[in-house]
């Protein structure tokens, strides 16, 4: 079965979703380990079949935000669990936005997540967002394992083009 339907329509949801996005926890075999898949739900409830109403799995979750909770606050045992399965060879998958969007927080890293999706997933831009840019800040390891930083501008008009990675601010 797909998203749209297991969810119906968009009447059958409580008032006020955010169409924009939603999330799938899903546990990967064999040692159950969680992935978090967003999706648009607005697509995947008016387009069905489509890219965005994907095909769930066993054990699959949905979570579906409205506009007014905190989805940060929310989504706290879902980066913990991301932040418990992390090791050395595999970062913890989790994201941090802050700024004008408007649940700032931590997210989960999703698989080719653009900045576009994660600022979605924090629930869009505030009305204070005036200047529409911003800056990926990126922690990796060089080849002597020595913690390098990098910064890299961003417009949000064009956010698409940039892929997360993980621990990207």
């Amino acid at each position: 079965s797909r998203v749209s339907q297991v969810l119906g329509g968009i009447r059958e949801l409580l008032p006020n979703p955010d169409l924009n996005a939603a999330i799938i926890e899903r546990e990967v075999a064999p040692a159950r380990q969680l992935k978090v898949l967003v999706f648009n739900l607005g697509e995947a409830l008016m387009q069905p079949g489509g890219a965005s109403d994907i095909a769930l799995q066993p054990r699959d979750k949905i979570t579906v935000f409205d506009l007014e909770t905190n989805r940060s606050k929310l989504l706290e045992p879902v980066i913990e669990r991301l932040r418990m399965q992390a090791s050395r060879e595999n970062r913890q998958k989790v994201v941090n936005i802050t700024g004008n969007v408007r649940f700032p927080g931590s997210y989960p890293l999703t698989e080719g997540m653009s900045t576009r999706q994660l600022i979605a997933l924090a629930g869009g831009l505030n009305e204070n967002a005036y200047n529409l840019s911003g800056e990926i800040t990126r922690y990796s390891l060089d080849e002597q394992q020595r913690q390098q930083i990098h910064n890299i501008d961003v417009q949000l008009a064009s956010a698409n083009q940039y892929t997360l990675q993980e621990e990207d601010r």
